[in-house]
């Protein structure tokens, strides 16, 4: 099992790979250039994100959690603008007084609103959508028997199995789920609207904004939602897309776009 010792020094990333707040954490610490050490934190079926050790860390026992010299920082949003201001390289916040601040945090919040995982979950089909469901049952019994086992967080572990029945109910909305799925599309319709007079989402410079949507319009990519944007639907987004994906920083941070084996 991973180790949840924090260093006194250095920078630890807890991840896991195909996580969609993971990527948009490791793709901002590339464009920054930052030395870090990943540990995995299986959310698959170990379910380690749910063991006391981790909880201790991330009262969400969500990933990703970045530790920076003994700190331990939470939230995908708060650890992407601290990494940009604690670490050198490029700037991926305009300044204070630059107007396409408020365009890259409008952009930012628009991201982090949006349901993806319940989105995710629920436009699975075959066998996957058979396992993902049945998973439920065995996220929220693990749930339970952490709780047990570490009383102190008792309040964290009761505020997860909420959570995780909520995502459960949703998942299974067949309504509800088509209704996530006409808002996923209309999202683009955001940035196609920012890119016909920029080169970047907010500016003609890469942002935390570009950064976080890379890895969104990535995961409908894997989804199979690329008709959203391709063949002259959405030109703006799909010039986009194929620049960000050109970067460096894109194959250094492993962003997904389509389903990895072996990872």
């Amino acid at each position: 099992m991973t180790s949840f010792d924090i260093p006194a020094t250095g920078v630890v990333l807890f991840h896991f790979w195909p996580s969609l707040c993971s990527q948009k954490v490791r793709l901002v610490l590339a464009e920054k250039g930052v030395d870090y050490e990943g540990r995995l934190v299986n959310i698959g079926p170990p379910m380690e994100n749910y063991e006391p050790a981790y909880v201790r860390l991330n009262r969400g026992a969500v990933i990703p959690t970045l530790a920076v010299d003994g700190e331990i920082i939470t939230d995908s949003l708060r650890i992407m603008h601290e990494i940009d201001r604690r670490f050198p390289g490029p700037a991926l916040l305009p300044g204070p007084d630059d107007p396409a601040l408020e365009k890259v945090e409008r952009l930012l919040r628009l991201q982090n609103k949006f349901p993806f995982r319940e989105h995710a979950y629920g436009t699975l089909t075959g066998f996957l959508r058979i396992a993902t469901r049945a998973s439920m049952k065995w996220r929220i019994s693990k749930l339970e028997k952490m709780k047990r086992s570490a009383p102190d967080l008792g309040d964290a572990y009761d505020r997860k199995i909420a959570d995780v029945a909520r995502w459960n109910v949703t998942m299974r909305d067949e309504a509800e789920i088509e209704q996530l799925d006409q808002r996923a599309e209309s999202l683009l319709d955001d940035l196609e609207e920012a890119l016909t007079a920029t080169e970047f989402l907010a500016s003609d410079r890469y942002s935390l904004a570009d950064a976080a949507w890379t890895v969104i319009v990535s995961r409908l990519h894997m989804q199979g939602r690329q008709h959203w944007w391709a063949d002259g639907r959405r030109p703006h987004v799909e010039a986009w897309y194929r620049r960000v994906r050109d970067r460096p920083s894109y194959r250094d941070a492993t962003i997904w776009d389509h389903l990895h084996f072996g990872v």
